[in-house]
Order: C-alpha cells, then sequence, then structure tokens
C-alpha cells in the first residue's frame, strides 16, 4: 500500500531470534521482490547473548525448510523479474493487497483479509503468524483457487478455516489461468542457473484463455533502458477435451541470449491425458506423466529454437 515497489523485510526480526518463528517469516518473505537476513543484531531468546540469523545455524528441521523456500524463492525469479520490469513501467508492485485485484469483493477490505496478501496476481499468500500448525480465516476472492502444496482446488469467495500448516508448510494458493515461468529445480543461485531450461507452471482456468509475457534481459547490467532485452507470450486454453498451451517466439536480443532451450511444463487439473502433441506431432510417453495425487500432468521438451514459436496440446481420452 505503500507505493514501494521493491518490499522487503528483515527476517526473523532485529532484535531477537527464535528459530520457529524465523522459519514462518522467512518463508512468506520469500515471495516479496528481495529478502534479508540481520546477522549482528539479534539477541538469542533462551541465552540472551548475540545471535547470527543466517537461515542455516539453527540445525534440523529448521535448516532444510528455510532452504526449500529459499530455493522456492530463486526458481520464482523469472516470475518475481517481470513484475518488477512491470512496476517500474506501472508503479504497481509485486506485493498487493487483495482489494488491488479484486476492489468489487467487499470480503478483500475486510478483518478476514488482513493478515494476507498477493504476490503479483497470481499468489495468494496467507502466513501463519501465530504459534499454531493450523490456519483460520483465510480468505479467498472470487474464483478457483489451488493449494500450492496438495493440488486441492477452492471456489471463492470463500473463508477457509482449519487449513493444516505444519511449520514446513506456508497457506499458499494459486489463482486459476495462472501462467508461472521458473527456472529448474535444484536452481540455487542466478549465477549458477541452467539457462538452457525454463520451467511453466500452469493452472488452466475452465473460462476462457489466459495470456503471460516473460520479460528477459541479461540481469547484470542497465543495457535494458536501451533496449537490451526479450519477451515471450504464452496463452492457455482449457476446453471440454484438450487444454492448448501456445509459447511464442522470444522477440529480443541481450548479452548472453541463448538460442535454444528445453521446457518442462506442469499442467494443473483435470484428468490423465490420452495424447501429448507437439505442434501437431504425438510425443512419446517417456516424455509426459501424470500424478494423478496432484493431478498434475509434467511434460518435458526437446531443445526448441528461441526464435521460432511452438503449441502443445493435451488431448483428453474421450
Amino acid at each position: 500500500m505503500s507505493g514501494i515497489a521493491y518490499n522487503t523485510g528483515d527476517v526473523g526480526s532485529i532484535y531477537r531470534h527464535d528459530p520457529e518463528m524465523y522459519a514462518r517469516d522467512l518463508q512468506w518473505k520469500a515471495f516479496l521482490p528481495a529478502i534479508m537476513t540481520m546477522d549482528g543484531w539479534a539477541t538469542d531468546l533462551t541465552t540472551k547473548k548475540p545471535a547470527d540469523q543466517q537461515p542455516w545455524l539453527d540445525g534440523e528441521p529448521y535448516t532444510s525448510i528455510n532452504r526449500k523456500y529459499l530455493q522456492l524463492k530463486e526458481r520464482l525469479l523469472p516470475y518475481m523479474y517481470t513484475l518488477s520490469a512491470d512496476a517500474a513501467k506501472s508503479g504497481v508492485g509485486a506485493v498487493r493487497p487483495l482489494w488491488l485485484e479484486y476492489p468489487d469483493d467487499p470480503g478483500t477490505l475486510g478483518a478476514s483479509a488482513r493478515y494476507e496478501f498477493l504476490s503479483g496476481p497470481d499468489f495468494l499468500v496467507a502466513p501463519v503468524y501465530q504459534d499454531s500448525d493450523t490456519r483460520d480465516g483465510i480468505y479467498l476472492p472470487k474464483g478457483t483457487w489451488t493449494d500450492y502444496w496438495t493440488g486441492r482446488t477452492y471456489h471463492g469467495p470463500t473463508t477457509v478455516n482449519g487449513y493444516h500448516a505444519p511449520l514446513d508448510t506456508l497457506p499458499l494458493f494459486v489463482r486459476e489461468g495462472a501462467i508461472v515461468p521458473m527456472w529448474p529445480k535444484g536452481t540455487t543461485s542466478w549465477q549458477t542457473r541452467d539457462r538452457h531450461e525454463l520451467d511453466w507452471d500452469l493452472y488452466p482456468s475452465a473460462h476462457g484463455t489466459s495470456h503471460y509475457t516473460l520479460y528477459e534481459d541479461d540481469g547484470v547490467t542497465r543495457d535494458f533502458a536501451k533496449g537490451a532485452a526479450a519477451a515471450q507470450r504464452v496463452s492457455l486454453h482449457r476446453d471440454a477435451h484438450r487444454t492448448t498451451v501456445s509459447v511464442g517466439a522470444s522477440k529480443g536480443a541481450y548479452r548472453g541470449k541463448v538460442t535454444a532451450r528445453t521446457y518442462r511444463f506442469t499442467v494443473h487439473g483435470g484428468s490423465a491425458p490420452a495424447r501429448v502433441l507437439l505442434d501437431g506431432r504425438q510425443l512419446p510417453r517417456s516424455a509426459w506423466s501424470f500424478d494423478p495425487a496432484t493431478r498434475v500432468t509434467t511434460i518435458t521438451t526437446a531443445s526448441l529454437p528461441l526464435d521460432r514459436g511452438f503449441g502443445l496440446r493435451l488431448v483428453d481420452k474421450r
């Protein structure tokens, strides 16, 4: 609400340290544009001595939980970077109150939505702010929302009570129609990422077509101000018998841009497809899989040139 697009916050507070609070705090701050740890001012609540607040110092299970969310943040950098590019043009930051996206929903203005926010238009983050493994009062606006961890869907507007949120689980929901670019699994830093793979996490809507435009540049210089950047548009549509993904060519150039890359698509919802086609050609069964527990179809392509678009179709059994 401040109008500051480059939001951040001190993880675990500045002046005191508690491992559980730190883990809970880091979880939701992973969905801010920037994340900061304070290593010089904190005090351990038990010993009253100075405490370094780096995320790996508390031991298990905290180290693994903190790593999980920091790695997720790293994978989501293409999504956040695009939001940052948008903010530079529009002034609208990634961190948004619910009413900004749902101005006609009075529920977004009430007390039920005060402890949650949107990270971009697609992620609804409902932090656990009490010493509890249950989160009550999660308000979801109109539309279909998918639990990021389980694949369960909710139809808004609704309030979710009794959400099971053990220490490793941030209540996190994804809007229907979301198209989310991600770096590959295992990415731990921008410098060491695999630039020859890009993942797309897709949540098809039952109503209409959704669109997304990815922004990319060299990530280092300010040459983007001179036009050194690229955009790639993706469309997503689901009807009664198929899901269609259209990926456009990457238009534009910047230093270090690759000429081709593989893609990994995770398509949420629906049933196992009978066939998956890439530009009309059926992919071998080894190129895709379906998880009935989460209802996610995962598709991996060969390396494809960035100067040409392509289409992907998941055809139902009917």
